[in-house]
């Protein structure tokens, strides 16, 4: 009897790892360096900052928006280093990795989306 509760609670647990290791994301920890045009680093402070996720690499069409766009007040440090929290302000974010690859865009108070892409991975 205690070999054969030996063998349920073993098979619960690898049951419980492997439905574990599908989890979708509840947030994205992103970092970065922030640079203007010719690659310096920007000036220390805050910078509005837009992130979507897209199923495809360049396309802008809507049909490839996964995710997004959620908006954040960045705070850039010293050498334009910076870090954001995806998925603390627009939820939902682990739906947007149902398949295939996805990139990130990312666009700076009104510019344009930065090119190219950044490649999502896990």
């Amino acid at each position: 009897m205690l070999r054969l509760i030996q063998v349920v609670v073993g098979m619960a647990m690898l049951l419980l790892m492997t439905v574990s290791s599908f989890a979708t994301p509840s947030f994205l920890n992103y970092q970065g360096v922030l640079t203007n045009a010719n690659g310096t680093p920007v000036s220390i402070g805050t910078y509005t900052m837009n992130f979507r996720i897209y199923n495809h690499e360049t396309s802008s069409n809507p049909a490839n928006l996964e995710w997004g766009p959620e908006e954040h007040s960045v705070v850039v440090a010293s050498g334009g280093s910076f870090h954001v929290k995806l998925g603390a302000n627009l939820p939902n974010i682990g739906a947007a990795f149902s398949g295939g690859d996805r990139w990130l865009g990312v666009t700076i108070g009104l510019d344009a989306e930065m090119t190219p892409r950044t490649s999502i991975g896990s």
